[in-house]
């Protein structure tokens, strides 16, 4: 389909460029699997507040609302559906409840809608506080047009009517270093220093990774070590004053975001591209020449080529994209991290009702008896921490890339 003559009589909202998102969180793990970043409303049962925006449409009149969604439990068939959304224009909310068709990533159908307004205020509404998510929005007065859930094809008719159909060159460099957690951010400073022009793409807006606020899991590496002594000195520019492990006390503010970022910032050699995923490399024969990146608010993509590339995405994207060999085992490797903990409140606590949930009620759960965790402890001690893990059976990599195939995204 010729998806210009579309765009004129159509608006498709990019939901990370949501002017507020109010409780909801960009999420942007998932872009290779459904081609964007989602808006996801993560209440731990309690509704969040509205995300919302400004749009201009063509003209006023009557549309057809598309919502890109799924049912994330879909997959175990719970009969029940618990990240459920509305939609709201101009304050009034649509009839559709959405997140409760099906277990991939596909548009949803949201009715005819009647826009009185040509500058409209369109919000998403949670209903449950469990998890709904959104991935972009469709407005058409074309009302036959279904769009498609193939994510080749759903990235092409986005970027023609977001107006984002060119790449746009964003500079050359000596090295360009995917990925910024600890290895990626250490090794952005240790280049730059060494006086090369470096770039640094990460897909967050906070570095760090996994030692961050948003993962919340502390350094505590083994550094200047003999016959090394000077190994580490860059980690240790990083490393936060306050560490905590367990419990409460590992809130994310002692993980100083601010200050890595500034250490970052301050390098003159060094760019920094935050709120980037790496979507694409470009080849030649057997070398990278450049990367396409794409920005998760705004959808506009990108290109940076450099001599040197550098792969700490932690899941050998960048590698996977330039079609370098690898190797994965599904046996004895670590899973998906499940963090947690207890505090006692002291009284009896009301947490909503979750028939969807895994029923842990006959297993020797920690906390049970004399059931002990990795560590040896038993009741409430043995609560919490991340040794509860899950997918330890499934290939990583294969999670996140089935839906692609290296060097095949639209550009």
């Amino acid at each position: 389909m010729d998806y210009n003559i579309l765009k004129k009589n159509s608006v498709f909202i990019e939901v990370g460029s949501f002017e507020n998102y109010g409780g909801w969180v960009l999420d942007t793990q998932f872009i290779p699997n459904m081609g964007s970043a989602y808006l996801l409303a993560h209440g731990l049962g309690e509704p969040v507040e509205n995300a919302q925006t400004k749009i201009e449409l063509p003209e006023t009149g009557t549309y057809r609302l598309w919502v890109f969604t799924k049912d994330w439990v879909a997959y175990w068939k719970k009969n029940c559906s618990p990240g459920l959304f509305k939609i709201s224009i101009d304050g009034k909310e649509c009839d559709t409840v959405f997140g409760t068709e099906g277990c991939e990533w596909a548009w949803q159908d949201g009715g005819i809608v009647e826009i009185t307004s040509p500058a409209a205020t369109i919000a998403l509404c949670d209903l449950t506080g469990f998890e709904g998510r959104c991935g972009g929005i469709l407005l058409t007065k074309d009302l036959e047009f279904v769009p498609p859930n193939d994510i080749d094809e759903n990235s092409k008719m986005r970027r023609v009517l977001c107006g984002n159909e060119d790449t746009k060159f964003l500079g050359e460099y000596d090295i360009v270093i995917a990925g910024g957690g600890i290895s990626g951010i250490c090794a952005a400073v240790s280049a730059a220093r060494d006086g090369l022009k470096t770039a640094l793409i990460h897909d967050r807006d906070v570095v760090g990774g996994n030692n961050s606020s948003e993962v919340r899991v502390w350094l505590g590496g083994e550094t200047n070590f003999e016959p090394f002594p000077n190994i580490g000195n860059i980690t240790n520019e990083f490393e936060q004053e306050t560490v905590a492990h367990y419990g409460a006390a590992n809130v994310g503010e002692i993980y100083e975001d601010e200050r890595k970022m500034s250490v970052l910032q301050n390098e003159e050699n060094l760019d920094v591209f935050t709120g980037y995923f790496l979507v694409d490399a470009k080849m030649n024969g057997n070398e990278i020449e450049s990367v396409i990146i794409y920005n998760v608010r705004t959808g506009k993509y990108g290109e940076l080529s450099a001599k040197l590339f550098a792969d700490c995405t932690g899941d050998g994207n960048l590698g996977y994209y330039a079609g370098a060999d690898f190797e994965v085992t599904t046996n004895g490797h670590m899973g998906m991290t499940n963090v947690w903990h207890v505090e006692d409140m002291g009284s009896e606590q009301i947490f909503p009702s979750c028939p969807w949930a895994i029923d842990l009620t006959k297993v020797d759960f920690p906390g049970r008896r004399s059931v002990e965790n990795v560590y040896g402890q038993t009741g409430s001690d043995s609560l919490g921490c991340w040794y509860w893990e899950s997918g330890m059976e499934h290939d990583p990599i294969k999670m996140v890339f089935f839906a692609r195939e290296p060097n095949n995204i639209s550009l």
